[in-house]
């Protein structure tokens, strides 16, 4: 029997990528057991990550959230690293695998100071840049610690080539062999074919969390505004700040509408609603700079046209010209010039069925954690 343990210390509920991989493991025959530690979401009321499954079990040690104050975080650090040691220890796992370097504590102390023996895995949802490991003096300090388990691992990932030779780079003279690019794509299911026809009003949607300082909030609100109804633009979030939230609600804008986060799972029902999805994050940290987020495939998969900010260069690679659904670079500084006339004709393009999807993506990974 093959025994994997993966560690995620933040909730999984946040993480799609993360529920895309568990339900895909748990298509395996049952000689694989999976233990999940992370821990419970406590800034906001989400609906808990579940699977109906006799050899996943998701442990949740601790709470991890915004709205904890400083020794709350710190308490509630111990209480995830207290018990993934437990864990680790009573299980003695074939593989582990864990995501971030804030998971990483548990299995530095199990395989460099208990001197265990077994398969170690790493995943990078984001990249964290020297200088900002430089800042956070935890996450420097377990980033330090780390450096010792990167060359063990079997398996290290990043989401993109662009983040990937970027972490490779910032690790020398340290090197690391073994490393895989893994993104962030949606089920097969959730495939939706494209309408060869935008029509007005203009149904566009946001999907993820909301910043007005992180993020072209109001930059796109304010655009929203002065197409005077050509454009409806609706937002789904559970994580958003109280600055944002204000805006939002305060906005004189009846075209712009703030609803509550939905479960993962619902996703593709909601947006076959709409037209256009949009991204809005500014590079404002090299980790937006290097990102092709996974809701840009979310969207696309469904059948989507997708706007993205020009600050996202990981991104423009997916560019498309002359097939629909568009992906299509904006400059979000210069919202004014971006007519809606302009992106309702589709003259001449083919409709290009998407090719992202985690069934396919993820195999590599589940065939390395599954080897018996």
């Amino acid at each position: 029997m093959s025994n994997i343990v993966i560690l995620h210390f933040s909730p999984l509920e946040f993480y799609p990528p993360v529920q895309n991989l568990l339900v895909q493991l748990n298509k395996l025959d049952s000689t694989v057991n999976v233990c999940v530690i992370t821990t419970e979401a406590a800034w906001v009321d989400i609906p808990k990550f579940t699977l109906k499954s006799y050899q996943i079990n998701i442990v949740r040690y601790g709470r991890s959230g915004r709205s904890l104050n400083r020794f709350l975080r710190y308490f509630n650090y111990l209480r995830f690293h207290i018990g993934a040691i437990y864990k680790l220890y009573t299980i003695r796992p074939k593989r582990i695998l864990y995501f971030e370097t804030l998971s990483s504590l548990p299995v530095y102390i199990y395989l460099i100071m208990f001197k265990a023996t077994t398969d170690l895995l790493i995943h990078f949802h984001e990249y964290v840049s020297p200088e900002e490991y430089h800042s956070q003096k935890l996450l420097g300090f377990f980033h330090r610690l780390e450096k010792r388990l990167l060359p063990l691992a079997v398996w290290v990932s990043h989401t993109n080539d662009f983040r990937l030779r970027k972490f490779k780079s910032d690790l020398s003279p340290l090197e690391i062999s073994n490393t895989f690019i893994l993104a962030n794509y949606p089920p097969k299911s959730w495939y939706s074919r494209v309408r060869p026809d935008f029509e007005l009003p203009l149904k566009i949607v946001y999907v993820g969390a909301v910043s007005m300082s992180t993020m072209y909030t109001k930059e796109f609100a304010n655009w929203v505004i002065e197409q005077q109804g050509k454009v409806i633009w609706d937002i789904y979030a559970y994580n958003i700040t109280d600055e944002a939230k204000m805006y939002l609600n305060n906005v004189d804008s009846k075209n712009i509408r703030f609803m509550r986060g939905v479960d993962y799972n619902e996703l593709p029902d909601i947006l076959r609603r709409y037209q256009i999805g949009v991204i809005l994050y500014k590079g404002f940290i090299p980790n937006y700079v290097y990102n092709a987020p996974n809701k840009l495939f979310e969207y696309l998969v469904c059948g989507l046209a997708v706007w993205f900010p020009s600050d996202m260069l990981a991104t423009y690679q997916y560019v498309t010209n002359g097939t629909y659904p568009e992906v299509v670079k904006i400059d979000f500084s210069r919202l004014s010039d971006l007519k809606v006339d302009t992106v309702l004709d589709r003259k001449g393009f083919k409709a290009k069925e998407s090719e992202f999807y985690c069934e396919l993506e993820l195999k590599p990974l589940i065939n390395k954690l599954s080897m018996l």
